[in-house]
């Protein structure tokens, strides 16, 4: 179970060890061990994959483990087609793996994917996507021969050095402005 906290100032989801709001660089209260939480539920369903042009996609990649190429990596864009075709953006030359096998797209609830009815199948954590279903960093993403895993690009703050994602605004340990003028 995880706990929701969200900034006071602008209303960003945060982490519960930040000391300040990566959206808006507001001080983090501490918390209160009585104050009211609400569980944290992930989407049954992601929303239907759509492209919605302005949107801001974080910085998330799927690095390839095992298969031909593998330690390779492909940045995940707003969306991206998996498959044996050469007009996929993650073509992967493999019998077991369809012309265009499936496809992640970014959505309001995040990375989705969806098996495009692939003879093979499309498997995350060794379960067949049968839905769109959302990726969490740290899913084994299966596609014929190939293994990826799901990860978040990671950065360091140029003040302090801590560890934060390249879609924050400002580091949640310092405070510091991290994008932008």
């Amino acid at each position: 179970m995880s706990l929701v906290m969200t900034c006071g100032t602008c209303g960003h989801e945060i982490d519960e060890i930040a000391m300040y709001c990566s959206n808006c660089g507001a001080l983090v209260p501490e918390s209160d061990p009585n104050a009211d939480t609400e569980e944290l539920m992930p989407s049954e369903h992601p929303t239907t994959l759509t492209k919605r042009p302005g949107v801001r996609v974080p910085r998330w990649k799927i690095f390839l483990v095992e298969g031909a190429g593998a330690q390779e990596s492909y940045i995940l864009r707003m969306q991206n087609q998996i498959g044996r075709d050469e007009k996929n953006s993650i073509r992967l030359p493999d019998s077991r793996v369809s012309r265009n096998h499936a496809v992640i797209e970014y959505t309001s609830d995040g990375f989705a994917i969806q098996d495009l009815g692939s003879t093979n199948g499309t498997f995350i954590n060794q379960q067949p996507v049968t839905a769109p279903q959302i990726l969490r960093v740290g899913d084994i993403l299966s596609v014929g021969s190939y293994r990826f895993i799901i990860l978040r690009d990671i950065i360091k703050c140029r003040n302090c050095g801590h560890s934060v994602s390249s879609g924050d605004h400002y580091c949640k340990h310092c405070g510091i402005k991290l994008t932008g003028p």
